[in-house]
């Protein structure tokens, strides 16, 4: 049974399945007014009962659910720079911004890349309205770059080289902030969110860099307990913050690791997930050092990943599952059971909704794609929706595609926006997302 949320709480919509699991499109996103060469980060998506949201550039914009008409756009004074996947049970959420205009349509056009990242907003997913604004400029500190956003109980924390702040959600004030005396001392570069808060600490220099993982007390910053990652890492992602799960590159940079950590900061397991093998989606690059590891989901007793899709680099087997969900056990790391795709259709880990994992069955030519509902324990599969197979905006093991499944909706979006590359396709649309809904 789902536990009564606040708003206040960060959201943890538990599924049900629909009266009709076919599914019809009830969003189209595209922007057929960018001008040539136009590029745009989008870092921001988000979905209600109500609106499909979106960041591009400096405008968040809201599509109704069904009717895909706008249903508000906000605009802020320079493009977001950062944003958190969470939202609030009463669905807000926070972005950071450039206080400063964009230089041209392209995010990476000299001026814009140099621009303080310097502002954060809290806003109202259904209506548009900004709650408040808050400064990330820490005293002393002229440029803010890369900022990292994310949300626990009441507390909404932006952090980046160089240090970090974080507000009071219902008020927009101030509740604490860190700053090292140098570069080369401990420095807070980004933080997970949801039902906890953990800290991702950078020590000494690029030649001498060691990481810490720490749990903070959301309202006060103090440290409650630190976990030495091993010297030799050379990234790290906080996966989840509660149960704390980080994922590390051992000597390269792609994820190898997956570490479990307990209520007290110490090892509690590992799994190895070569990429050879297993699709983390984690983008272990600087400005992607948390929540970020989108194939990776997190239980309360287990983790599941999502194996390669076979057949990239040689024939599949006849009749053989393209690929297959693995579970780990959380508290020793060993792999428990697991869940096939179908026959030329892999199957990727969406999220958790209560003690079910949600999953993303890929369609084929002459098949729908799924959103399925399995039981863990028992293996138990319930389709929750059908939807036409649409290969459009599709490469999520690059990590250039998102997938959402929120309220018995589905939804599939960009994380960059282009515009047409010569004069000879002005006009041409730039489709950013795609979503479904039950008919029923």
């Amino acid at each position: 049974m789902a536990e009564k949320q606040t708003g206040g709480d960060i959201r943890q919509t538990v599924e049900t399945k629909p009266k009709s699991s076919e599914g019809s499109l009830a969003v189209r996103y595209a922007i057929d007014d960018l001008g040539i060469k136009a590029y745009y980060t989008s870092p921001g998506t988000w979905a209600t009962d109500k609106v499909f949201v979106k960041s591009v550039g400096p405008g968040i914009t809201a599509l109704g659910i069904g009717s895909g008409k706008q249903a508000w756009k906000t605009s802020l004074p320079g493009p977001v720079c950062g944003a958190t996947r969470h939202v609030t049970a009463d669905n807000r959420t926070a972005v950071a911004f450039k206080s400063e205009p964009m230089v041209g349509d392209s995010m990476s056009a000299p001026g814009n890349a140099e621009t303080s990242c310097d502002s954060l907003a809290f806003i109202d997913l259904d209506t548009g309205e900004k709650l408040w604004q808050g400064k990330l400029l820490l005293p002393g500190d002229g440029t803010t770059f890369d900022v990292r956003v994310t949300m626990t109980r009441g507390t909404v924390v932006a952090a980046r080289y160089g240090g970090s702040v974080a507000f009071d959600m219902a008020s927009g004030r101030r509740l604490w902030s860190t700053r090292p005396p140098d570069r080369t001392a401990c420095e807070d570069i980004g933080y997970a969110g949801g039902k906890g808060l953990l800290a991702l600490v950078q020590c000494g220099n690029s030649e001498t860099t060691k990481y810490k993982v720490q749990k903070v007390a959301p309202r006060t910053g103090k440290r409650q307990w630190t976990y030495e990652v091993s010297p030799g890492i050379e990234f790290v992602n906080l996966v989840s913050a509660a149960p704390p799960v980080i994922a590390v590159a051992a000597g390269k940079e792609e994820i190898t690791d997956l570490i479990v950590l307990d209520d007290r900061g110490a090892k509690r397991s590992s799994v190895t997930v070569s990429s050879s093998r297993f699709v983390t989606a984690c983008d272990p690059g600087v400005e992607s050092l948390i929540e970020t590891c989108d194939g990776v989901v997190v239980g309360d007793t287990q983790l599941f990943v999502a194996t390669k899709q076979r057949g990239y680099d040689g024939e599949t087997a006849e009749g053989e599952a393209a690929n297959e969900i693995v579970a780990f056990d959380l508290a020793t790391g060993k792999s428990g059971v697991k869940f096939d795709g179908k026959v030329g259709r892999p199957i990727y880990p969406l999220r958790m909704s209560a003690d079910r994992l949600i999953t993303y069955r890929q369609g084929g030519t002459y098949t729908p794609s799924a959103v399925v509902a399995i039981d863990p324990s028992s293996g138990e599969e319930s389709v929750l929706l059908l939807f036409p197979a649409t290969d459009e905006l599709f490469d999520w093991e690059s990590g250039y595609t998102g997938l959402i499944y929120e309220q018995g909706r589905f939804f599939m979006f960009t994380r960059t926006v282009q515009g047409p590359t010569d004069k000879s396709e002005a006009g041409k649309e730039a489709l950013v997302a795609l979503g479904y809904e039950s008919t029923g």
